[in-house]
């Protein structure tokens, strides 16, 4: 962990104290579970944070990172997190603000997880921005990704999204598979609110193939 911070400080003629204008702390951290140098470790995190005093409207705090996560030679996960506070924000405006997602494909056998990312924001009513005086925290946001697969003539794909403050939703399937004698392929197509379809709607549709004479030619 390494730490700077910085001060201005001022004195007024006459006074006999100093006061504290503003100051500024930034953080940087890093944290390995490799036991040995070259070695690669099973979880590395690297990040920094940064705060100032005052923080006046239109200022922000913010933190970032980055976590490698691996639990095997073919199964390792990257992920970004980025965190930001709004200082003084009125109460029409988010305070906080969380940002989440994955940087590369995570690979499961024959799974591939594309990308996964979840961003929302934090408001808070009534009070001080302190649960303790009777305020409460509301956090709106969308959770997003995409999902890949393949296996022995099988293949599909998952996009979906999901917004919290309109509750909306939004789905895509295809799915498809081939073998010698026969081709499919079938997709779903969903969503709720300003997600649906206006001119096609939600849906269910796909194609069917197939043809009996490879599969007679193999048997004999």
């Amino acid at each position: 962990i390494s730490i700077t911070a910085g001060a201005v400080v001022s004195k007024a003629p006459g006074a006999t104290g100093a006061s504290l204008e503003e100051a500024f702390v930034r953080f940087d951290f890093s944290y390995s579970t490799a036991a040995a140098p070259g070695e690669d470790p099973t979880f590395q995190i690297d990040g920094s944070a940064r705060v100032k005093y005052p923080c006046r409207l239109g200022e922000t705090a913010d933190a970032g990172a980055r976590a490698v996560v691996k639990i095997s030679d073919e199964f390792v996960i990257k992920a970004d997190a980025n965190i930001t506070y709004f200082c003084q924000a009125p109460l029409d405006k988010p305070r906080l603000s969380v940002d989440l997602r994955t940087v590369e494909p995570i690979l499961i056998k024959t799974f591939s997880i594309d990308s996964v990312s979840l961003y929302a924001e934090a408001y808070f009513r009534g009070g001080r921005a302190t649960t303790a005086t009777g305020g409460k925290w509301y956090f709106i946001g969308t959770i997003a990704g995409a999902v890949s697969m393949s296996d022995k003539g099988l293949s599909g794909d998952v996009v979906f999204m999901f917004n919290t403050l309109t509750k909306e939703l939004a789905i895509t399937v295809q799915l498809t598979y081939d073998a010698d004698d026969i081709s499919m392929e079938v997709n779903i197509v969903y969503g709720t609110g300003e997600n649906c379809d206006m001119i096609g709607g939600n849906r269910f549709f796909g194609d069917l193939e197939w043809d009996p004479s490879k599969e007679s030619s193999e048997d004999s």
